[in-house]
């Protein structure tokens, strides 16, 4: 399905206002970081003057992305404002800001299926296989501003999204037009190796500690992992260090759906994230209050780990049929 009309009214928007402030979800990821770092260098090309408001730390990996960009963690009044929205399918994804509401105008600009356009202006096109896929499109909507550094953020927002081209959401489009970032000449050993490879001691032993909590359930279809308050503050991990751990429990042969359960701080709510091979587990977070892709979603549930870990399960064993 076209979106020429959604498209024409984001540059309408990008051409006529001055100042522009940029953010994206909670616990942000390559695509939201590429994303936002692409669209600020990319408007600040245009002369515009551009804060990008940051809901949450950024993961180490990332954050050479945003060298050199203005950044705010707080927000004052929004009326007269314009403010764009990247990769969050939901205000409740930037809870931290909830006066984004008040933005006179609101662009949301998303590739989630369960996107619920509550933006002013909402370009949403799921067959993009990331954010970053739309950015670039709208970006060569103005001949002559791509650069290697946004093509570089875009390779990342890319990249990422699509497990490094491994995942069922790649298509012929996200090759093409990772073809084209690359011609602006970044060198793409060292970025992938910076963003997919390099980890930190922490992070090394919390994949150890994580893998002794690996349970089965449904005969081997289903994968869970636990990762306790205890684990995550005994291996002085980070929450960016969580990132791909999920990874482990659906790589095993025969599983067909991994689960992983992350204990908040407060150890009243448990993030769960779910991967699969064929069922959409997006439908199971959305049930639980979350989002995402068919094969790779998230979710918050209130509770321990006992209540969370049943209600999940029973919900996935439910979808599998088994």
């Amino acid at each position: 399905m076209s979106k020429e009309k959604e498209y024409t009214a984001v540059r309408k928007i990008l051409e006529k206002e001055k100042n522009i402030i940029l953010l994206s979800h909670i616990n942000p990821d390559g695509d939201s970081i590429g994303s936002l770092a692409a669209m600020a260098r990319f408007l600040i090309k245009l002369e515009k003057e551009v804060i990008i408001a940051l809901t949450d730390k950024t993961p180490e990996r990332y954050a050479f992305l945003l060298e050199g960009l203005p950044t705010v963690d707080s927000l004052t009044d929004l009326k007269g404002k314009t403010v764009i929205v990247l990769d969050s399918s939901d205000l409740s994804r930037i809870k931290t800001f909830p006066e984004v509401r008040h933005a006179s105008v609101l662009v949301n600009i998303d590739h989630h299926v369960s996107n619920k356009k509550y933006g002013s202006i909402n370009l949403i096109d799921d067959s993009a296989a990331a954010t970053g896929e739309i950015i670039y499109t709208l970006i060569n909507m103005f001949p002559g501003m791509m650069d290697t550094e946004i093509a570089a953020a875009l390779y990342v927002a890319i990249s990422t999204d699509t497990g490094s081209y491994k995942y069922d959401n790649t298509t012929s489009k996200s090759f093409a037009i990772s073809a084209e970032l690359i011609k602006y000449g970044f060198k793409i050993g060292t970025l992938s190796a910076k963003i997919f490879d390099e980890r930190s001691l922490a992070a090394t032993m919390l994949i150890k500690e994580g893998l002794e909590t690996i349970e089965f359930f449904a005969g081997g279809k289903i994968c869970c992992m636990t990762i306790s308050r205890e684990i995550f503050e005994r291996t002085m991990a980070r929450d960016e260090d969580m990132d791909g751990l999920i990874n482990y429990t659906i790589n095993i042969r025969g599983v067909e759906v991994g689960v992983l359960f992350f204990q908040q701080p407060d150890g009243r709510e448990i993030r769960v994230g779910f991967r699969s091979r064929k069922i959409d587990v997006s439908q199971l977070a959305l049930k639980l209050g979350g989002g995402g892709h068919v094969n790779a979603a998230g979710c918050s549930v209130a509770g321990t780990f006992y209540e969370v870990k049943a209600k999940v399960l029973n919900l996935v064993q439910e979808q599998l049929k088994v």
